[in-house]
């Protein structure tokens, strides 16, 4: 049995070269199938008439505009491809985060869908007039600070950084500093003779004058005060050497009852203080002497002081 065969060869874009027609017959070998003829590097055409050089360009036109199903198979294969490589891809990406599935949504052209807003009338209530009451607060008197009495009755400068004040009447010396007691110091001024009373006195404690020597006595850590009848010095109490220790007279005297030639008398350990607390330039008062008061006491004997 036979059939009838049709080539029709036409270059892309242009008319139609030849058309051959041969009966082919079923046990025909002699045409070799179009995959043959594409790969085939040398020239082929069908039928008897002249001889057209049929390239691998003429046979895949002819594939693919002559043949219209081989159009919907390659379409075909272009999806099925696509939808592999599509399915590989999500297959192989990382899941994706609630942050990235609004993005990834958007980058598919998938619409979501945004329920818009129904305004609903309401109405609005009118104000209702309403008095206020305001409370006015009374102030309460505030208390007045209280003064806490000083127990000395006499002013103890607390403008001054640091200040002396020398009492005749109790016989004791009390150190301030911003008007704060820091040392109280019993003592012995000068008896109320004529000549050997300390007088009253306010200014500047003078020069430090250490240790000195008189009237066959010793006194340690002298202060210049002022001048009198002579050099008043406060000082520590007067001592003799015996055997290499030194014995202090006036003891029973501190904080009791003149007993100095004038000047003002502490115990060894507060004349060392005192010049530790270095008093150079520190105001110091000297109250009256009250001679009236201890001219009736004759227990006091004066030692030694320098003129």
């Amino acid at each position: 049995r036979s059939r009838r065969f049709t080539l029709r060869v036409a270059p892309p874009g242009g008319c139609l070269v030849e058309t051959f027609h041969r009966n082919v017959s079923t046990t025909d070998n002699r045409i070799p199938p179009p995959r043959a003829i594409a790969e085939s590097s040398t020239p082929f055409c069908l039928g008897y008439a002249a001889p057209v050089q049929c390239t691998p360009a003429r046979l895949l036109y002819w594939l693919i505009v002559e043949k219209e199903w081989m159009q919907y198979y390659i379409e075909w294969i272009v999806i099925g491809a696509l939808t592999l490589v599509t399915a590989i891809m999500l297959t192989l990406a990382p899941p994706a985060t609630q942050g990235e599935a609004l993005p990834l949504a958007a980058a598919l052209g998938t619409a979501t869908p945004t329920a818009s807003p129904t305004a609903v009338p309401t109405s609005t209530p009118s104000a209702t007039p309403t008095s206020t009451f305001t409370a006015t607060l009374t102030p309460s008197p505030s208390p007045s600070p209280t003064m806490t009495p000083s127990p000395f009755s006499f002013d103890t400068r607390a403008d001054l950084p640091r200040y002396i004040y020398v009492d005749q009447e109790t016989q004791h010396m009390y150190v301030f500093e911003h008007g704060e007691l820091v040392r109280e110091v019993p003592c012995s001024t000068g008896i109320p003779d004529p000549d050997k009373y300390t007088p009253a006195w306010e200014g500047r404690v003078g020069e430090y004058w250490g240790t000195f020597y008189a009237f066959d006595v010793y006194a340690d850590e002298a202060w210049y005060l002022y001048k009198s009848a002579g050099s008043i010095l406060v000082h520590s109490l007067p001592y003799t050497w015996e055997e290499d220790e030194k014995l202090y007279q006036g003891w029973e005297d501190l904080g009791v009852r003149p007993s100095s030639h004038g000047c003002i008398r502490i115990a060894p350990e507060d004349a060392v203080w005192l010049t530790a607390w270095n008093p150079e330039g520190v105001l110091m008062t000297v109250t009256e002497p009250h001679r009236d008061k201890w001219l009736g006491d004759t227990t006091s004997q004066p030692t030694a002081e320098p003129e």
